[in-house]
């Protein structure tokens, strides 16, 4: 069954809370940090990628550049891990 109503209108995606999304990130590179836990690596970058994306951002322009820095480090540490997988 088509949905009439929204018919020609861009889905709109729902994003979540900024300062929820920071918290988590900090709850989850804590988390590493005292585990050490590499399952954790693909989360960590996919939630620094959403924060470097996300339309509240422009707002924070400092922390952009903090996120981006951190955005490369981790996803350099999770390429080693996934490249020293591949040759174990």
């Amino acid at each position: 069954m088509i949905n009439i109503q929204n018919c020609g209108e861009p889905q709109k995606q729902h994003e979540d809370n900024f300062d929820e999304l920071m918290a988590s990130l900090f709850v989850l590179v804590t988390h590493y940090s005292l585990n050490k836990s590499n399952s954790i690596l693909s989360t960590i970058v996919d939630r620094l990628d959403i924060l470097c994306k996300h339309s509240e951002i422009e707002l924070y322009p400092n922390q952009l550049i903090v996120l981006s820095k951190m955005r490369q480090l981790w996803r350099t540490k999770l390429f080693n891990i996934q490249i020293s997988e591949v040759h174990h």
